[in-house]
């Protein structure tokens, strides 16, 4: 269905359907030298009619009276389709075609443009429709914390109640044959004292409710992300680029990462292209020295360039070349522009003879289908691309025909047609392509070097050993792409590589009784899974092949109640050591990366450069984008930044496995210390009539968490690691402890919660046995069971603290001094006079600390709280494997604060593999090249186009 829309210079409004009525156009004029970038201002000019705007990069002034036009505009609906638009432009009688060449969208940049003459189609744009849906990602650690946190509110919910209820019993049955107590209240019933001692418990057992646990964690989240920023060992000093870390909230995820999905070109390549050889005529001449920072097409012009082809300059219509010396200007009459799908980019000129002329390049595969039926050369150009292929090169190839002026008038007016239609478009396209590009004549061939980054097996290697499963996705050619996977270590010679055939039979064999549906044998397939234990086995699939998978997974699992053919897919290929998908759409690796996370339930990460990337970028757990030739789209739409691959392993195996180990052991020892000190107050309850009395001074409660006790777990949480950084490289398999999440689940939750709860019961028991029937009083049973408990949190610190610095010393010591500081203080009598309703205990901690017997009581309830802990970690040291003993006690330990300074940036490929050329997956450059600037503009001879307004 059209859209339909009136447009005058400030107001759009609907009209009569199937058409867009043109009364007026506004003109851009430009009036700066800098070059322009549509946004959204363009739009709020036009809704606001104004009388200038200022674009991106260039000031235009709107002129909405000089042009008094009318028209009728038929086109598509508004949609997210960035590389097709279907419109026709109704105009004076004539009809001109509007494709996606007439269409600027958001981004877009307008150089050597004087006069741009502007229609707003659509209220709404295409590049937002393309953004997907936002999701906000949380690491599995603040999923399974926040499932705790919700145990943590029924365990305050219930003790409360419960507590309440032995309050109004204990009322009705005890409080109310006491005098003292009768006399002292006002005659409520004990249901009602059982609602009040309700919420008093709900404020006293409020700090095992970790409302502080998550601000300081979002502190540690910032400064591990800082770490990452100020790594001078991630910075790529070439192009001045440092490590960044986009999110802040997913650095421990980076500890746990199980599944990596990886692009290819710009990712583990350096995207930096090279012309090295070429075959013309079944001649090959090799080893060009030329280098071309920029895509294939730039590559061989350049190449061409040192040969003395020349390009010299072009307009709309026309290519003007300099071939040895001598200057030739050829009409360009159409392009036959490049996709995914067609895998072949052709080009139709006139000559300066007059002569018309189509050349064509793309993969040979398409070059060899659509050649002429005894064609020269054929032999010896496929010879020539299997001595390419040995030496990983990219592969293209080329052919050109000789176009009669007949055809090519009759094939024109198809042409116009297929671009003017307005249904069916891109089928109506490719058959007017497919007609004209028959019956080639084989050229040549060329072969561009794209080289590994530096690091790139290296790292590899280890993320290998570290037990990360590496999945290379990639829109190049199956050749192409195992030729790499070779190179970069991801596959070897001992492995088993399943592809082709061998994988279609494990999913796709018929069944024994005649089925014909498609399914899997699954006694084939349970079998081949049992035996991969014993082979290294890699896996190699196409996009062909995935989308097959993909569409019969539904119907398949629905139809016989088993498992679809996905996860059968999957199960298989996670399985392997690797896993190359080749000739992928950027939307099947966002598929893929879901399937794994769907079916594997395990942590991803995705790494990529481009745009193709984006999307499997936002699917995965961790986003990494790379900052390399393909602009910023990946690095804008990632959760971190890295100039390298290589970078990666340091990213993961260092930052990473820190992060995961310091924020397990905040939060095991953070849980432990509240819970421990808030379980006192119940058993407390029990010999106080239930009446929500708080065991310890009110002030203390309220500077045990900020105070006492933040320092010393902050600098754990920011500092601590278990082995140096060197190590974490050369022993990567010490990556698995997060991989398991060995460090934090919900058996080390209650692990800890029976650890506070015992220690707990030794910080109340003890002092109250030691006091029982003496003289001292309440106010030092308080004293006494408050400086236990920080005395045993800290000596618990003590033990769980495995890399000291100068900070965590200064944080213990600092924590104790503030502690008896602040107590003498808040206990002293002067305070007491000022205020006695908030100061209530008036030299308690002066009498309390003056008694040795008070001081023996501390140490025996702090002795017992820590002996169990202390006596399961050195039973777990004698017991550790000799090998995990040897790597802990032999490392050197490097100050991590010398590791990262703080400061601010501030060949044996096997023969029988061939390789073809490598297309990325982005439209092709045939719009660009047609939408040149010029007085006169021309596509085709006997195309009508858009004249000139001016």
């Amino acid at each position: 269905m059209a859209t339909n829309r009136v447009l005058y210079p400030s107001m759009v409004w609907p009209c009569s359907a199937g058409s867009v009525k043109v009364s007026c156009l506004c003109t851009f004029k430009k009036i700066s030298n800098a070059s322009a970038i549509v946004d959204n201002d363009v739009q709020n000019a036009f809704a606001t009619g104004t009388n200038s705007t200022t674009l991106l990069g260039g000031v235009y002034k709107l002129r909405s009276d000089s042009l008094a036009v009318k028209g009728l505009v038929t086109c598509e609906e508004p949609n997210s389709l960035l590389h097709s638009f279907s419109g026709t432009l109704h105009w004076k009688g004539e009809q001109y075609p509007l494709s996606n060449d007439r269409i600027l969208l958001r981004g877009f940049r307008l150089r050597n443009t004087h006069t741009c003459y502007g229609l707003v189609l659509f209220a709404d744009c295409k590049i937002m429709r393309n953004c997907g849906l936002f999701t906000v990602k949380k690491t599995q650690i603040e999923i399974l914390l926040n499932r705790i946190v919700i145990l943590i509110l029924t365990f305050l919910a219930v003790t409360a109640t419960l507590l309440a209820v032995g309050c109004g019993v204990w009322d009705a049955q005890k409080g109310r044959k006491i005098e003292y107590i009768t006399a002292t209240s006002r005659g409520d019933s004990s249901l009602y004292m059982g609602f009040l001692t309700f919420w008093g418990y709900i404020i006293i057992l409020s700090p095992v409710m970790p409302m502080s646990l998550y601000i300081t964690f979002e502190l540690i989240h910032v400064v591990h992300s800082l770490f990452i920023d100020w790594d001078l060992d991630m910075y790529f000093i070439e192009k001045d680029t440092p490590a960044r870390a986009r999110s802040t909230a997913l650095n421990e995820q980076l500890g746990q990462i199980e599944f990596l999905f990886s692009d290819k070109t710009g990712t583990l390549t350096q995207n930096i292209l090279t012309f090295k050889k070429c075959c013309v005529s079944g001649v090959i001449y090799g080893d060009l020295r030329y280098q071309a920072a920029s895509p294939d097409e730039e590559a061989l012009v350049t190449a061409a360039r040192n040969f003395g082809f020349v390009f010299m300059s072009r307009t709309q219509d026309s290519v003007t070349v300099s071939e040895l010396g001598k200057i030739h200007t050829y009409d360009l009459l159409a392009i036959l522009d490049f996709s995914s799908q067609r895998r072949r980019m052709s080009v139709l000129v006139r000559e300066p003879s007059g002569k018309i002329k189509l050349f064509c390049k793309g993969a040979d595969i398409v070059i060899f289908e659509r050649l002429e039926t005894k064609c020269l050369y054929l032999d010896a150009t496929e010879k020539a691309l299997e001595e390419f292929a040995k030496d990983s090169l990219r592969t293209l190839c080329l052919a050109s025909k000789n176009v009669p002026e007949e055809f090519y008038q009759s094939w024109s007016k198809e042409f116009l047609s297929a671009t003017m239609a307005m249904q069916n478009k891109e089928a109506k396209l490719e058959a007017a392509y497919e007609k004209m590009e028959q019956e080639l004549t084989l050229l040549g061939a060329t072969a561009i070097e794209d080289k590994l980054q530096d690091g790139v097996p290296d790292t590899i290697h280890n993320l290998k050993n570290g037990g990360i499963k590496i999945w290379m996705l990639t829109g190049d050619k199956q050749e192409t792409a195992v030729n790499i996977g070779y190179s970069c270590k991801l596959l070897d010679n001992n492995m088993e590589i399943l592809e082709g055939a061998t994988l279609r039979d494990l999913l796709w064999t018929p069944q024994i009784n005649n089925n014909t549906s498609g399914l899997k044998n699954e006694e084939l397939l349970n079998s081949h899974l049992k035996n991969m234990k014993a082979t290294r086995q890699a896996l190699v699939i196409t996009g062909q092949d995935l989308d097959e998978i993909f569409q019969q997974d539904s119907q398949i699992a629905s139809c016989t109640k088993q498992a679809g053919i996905l996860q059968q897919f999957v199960e298989l290929a996670s399985k392997c050591e690797t896993v190359i998908c080749c000739r992928v759409t950027p939307l099947q690796k966002a598929n893929v990366v879901e399937a794994v996370k769907r079916h594997q339930k395990a942590i991803t990460l995705a790494i990529g450069d481009g745009a193709n990337d984006v999307n499997m970028i936002k699917r995965a757990h961790i986003g990494i984008g790379i900052s390399g030739q393909e602009g910023l789209q990946a690095v804008q739409c990632s959760d971190f930044s890295l100039a390298q691959f290589q970078y990666l392993q340091r990213l993961l195996l260092v930052h990473g496995r820190w992060s995961y180990l310091r924020v397990c052991k905040f939060l095991n020892y953070f849980l432990f210390k509240t819970f421990s000190f808030s379980f006192v107050h119940i058993w407390f309850s029990f010999f106080n009539g239930f009446t929500s009395q708080p065991t310890y001074e009110n002030w203390f409660i309220t500077l045990y968490t900020v105070m006492y006790t933040s320092l010393p777990v902050l600098s754990m949480a920011l500092l601590d690691q278990d082995v140096s950084c060197h190590t974490s490289l050369k022993k990567p398999m010490l990556y698995w402890i997060g991989q398991k999440q060995q460090l934090f689940n919900l058996r080390v939750f209650a692990v800890t919660v029976l650890q506070a709860l015992f220690t707990s019961l030794a910080l109340f028991f003890i002092p109250y046995g030691a006091f029982y029937n003496t003289a001292y009083d309440f106010q030092t049973f308080s004293v006494t069971v408050g400086t236990s408990a920080v005395f045993t949190v800290t000596a618990e610190i003590i033990q769980r603290i495995t890399y000291w610095t100068r900070f965590n010393v200064l944080a213990v010591v600092l924590c104790l001094i503030l502690y008896f500081i602040m107590t003498f203080i808040v206990q002293s009598a002067h305070l007491y006079r000022v205020a006695p309703q908030d100061f209530s205990f008036p030299g308690a901690a002066y009498n309390a600390f003056s008694h040795p017997y008070v001081w023996l009581t501390i140490l025996l309830t702090v002795v017992v709280s820590i002996l169990p802990a202390l006596t399961v970690r050195a039973l777990k040291k004698a017991l550790r494997s000799p090998d995990l003993h040897r790597v802990h006690t032999s490392d050197i330990q490097v100050s991590y604060l010398n590791e990262v300074e703080f400061r601010q940036f501030i060949h044996g490929v096997p023969p029988r593999r061939r390789s073809s050329y490598a297309f990325s997956q982005h439209h092709g450059f045939g719009d660009l090249v047609t939408t040149m600037n010029s007085r006169e503009t021309r596509a085709c001879e006997g195309v009508k186009t858009i004249p000139s307004l001016g």
